[in-house]
């Protein structure tokens, strides 16, 4: 399916858990020269975030075909996407509600579900996210394990070298029920020693709406009007 210059798009049907495993057997020099639509998110982060970095492609971090398409879609994340995949723009900007630490900068978008972004680490898949806006979001992990996660992506080096860093709203992920301050005070305390704007709770990823992400595409974070910015087409 991947290599038929007649299949345009591929949305995966589900988050599946042998994504990694389909990573040694794919030929990307391929896929750089019979470009496609890829659309996935949660496990399939792994495939989006290489189609990105060794496929040179645009690839959207959004809705599955046995998720949110068969679940029901909100008419404006269902826009968003169709405009994206069809002209290129979608919504100008996402807003997120909470700023951990304030300030504006621009760069390619990378990123997916947590978990799956740490488990590429020490292997010849691992993401390589400098000077890029990273998203990061995930669902039914609670503060603790969030904390053990975000410490092994600063002690790997990580977070180093980013511009700037966007959560999802982390569903599941607040330990206290409708009480998000610990998980907050976790991710606050890693990013301290880092000067780049820090934003939490972007409309993408596990629950919610789900807006889609053109990963690969560049944007600008400004966390002082608490928004993501798209600054180009994400389709030609």
């Amino acid at each position: 399916m991947f290599t038929d210059p007649s299949v345009q798009a591929v949305f995966c049907s589900r988050a599946g858990y042998g994504s990694g495993r389909l990573l040694p057997l794919l030929d990307f020099t391929i896929f750089s020269q019979q470009l496609k639509i890829f659309v996935g998110y949660s496990d399939v982060t792994l495939l989006l975030n290489a189609f990105v970095q060794r496929a040179g492609l645009v690839c959207f971090h959004g809705p599955l075909v046995a998720g949110e398409f068969a679940e029901g879609l909100s008419e404006r994340s269902r826009t968003h996407l169709f405009n994206l995949l069809t002209r290129g723009t979608g919504e100008a900007s996402l807003p997120f509600p909470t700023t951990l630490r304030t300030g504006v900068a621009e760069g390619p978008l990378l990123g997916g579900c947590l978990s799956v972004l740490v488990a590429t680490l020490g292997t010849p898949f691992a993401f390589d996210p400098r000077g890029a806006i990273l998203f990061l979001e995930d669902i039914g992990e609670k503060p603790y394990r969030i904390d053990r996660m975000l410490v092994q992506l600063k002690q790997g080096g990580v977070l180093e070298h980013l511009a700037g860093v966007v959560f999802g709203d982390m569903q599941g992920c607040w330990g206290m029920e409708d009480d998000p301050t610990l998980l907050l005070s976790v991710i606050a305390d890693t990013f301290a020693d880092y000067s780049y704007p820090v934003g939490f709770g972007l409309p993408a990823g596990h629950g919610g709406e789900n807006f889609a992400l053109p990963l690969g595409t560049r944007v600008r974070l400004d966390a002082g009007q608490q928004q993501l910015v798209f600054l180009e087409s994400a389709v030609t």
